[in-house]
């Protein structure tokens, strides 16, 4: 999940040239499918079920409630960094698709373009796999711990 919001931030590096969040102001309706990309990974790593983010924010947290009674101060922590990471995800979106008040969208978004297929195919392959994983995901850890206990 985050290695394909790294991806997304190298498309639009790549097709605007710009490095700075500041100069990113807008160009979410010039770039949709970058996007789209970069709102269902962003979802996913802030847990939002059925994803691989919420999988594994579950696991930790069925972890930390079996001790009992620290174990939820894990918990508490895990919903303080769920809080956290939709503050940031969101904070990031929103200034790609409501960058403020009386924006020039076609200026900022003069000659700004999705990238092609091959760039885009494995944006939305990790995208969906984020949330495929997390659908399926009793059948992935079963199949890799047999890799980890050597019976595959």
């Amino acid at each position: 999940m985050k290695i394909n919001l790294f991806f997304c931030a190298g498309a639009i590096l790549c097709q605007t040239k710009r490095e700075y969040l500041f100069d990113m102001r807008g160009i979410g309706l010039g770039m949709p499918k970058t996007s789209i990309a970069l709102l269902i990974s962003g979802l996913a790593l802030c847990g939002l079920p059925p994803s691989a983010g919420f999988m594994g924010k579950w696991q930790l947290g069925t972890a930390c409630a079996a001790f009992y009674p620290l174990g939820h101060i894990g918990i508490a922590m895990l919903a303080i960094s769920a809080v956290l990471t939709v503050l940031y995800i969101f904070s990031i979106f929103s200034i790609f698709i409501m960058p403020g008040k009386n924006f020039d969208f076609k200026t900022a978004n003069e000659g700004v373009k999705d990238p092609g297929w091959q760039m885009l195919l494995p944006l939305y392959v990790l995208a969906v796999g984020s949330f495929l994983y997390g659908l399926y995901a009793e059948k992935f850890i079963d199949f890799f711990t047999k890799i980890a206990q050597g019976g595959l």
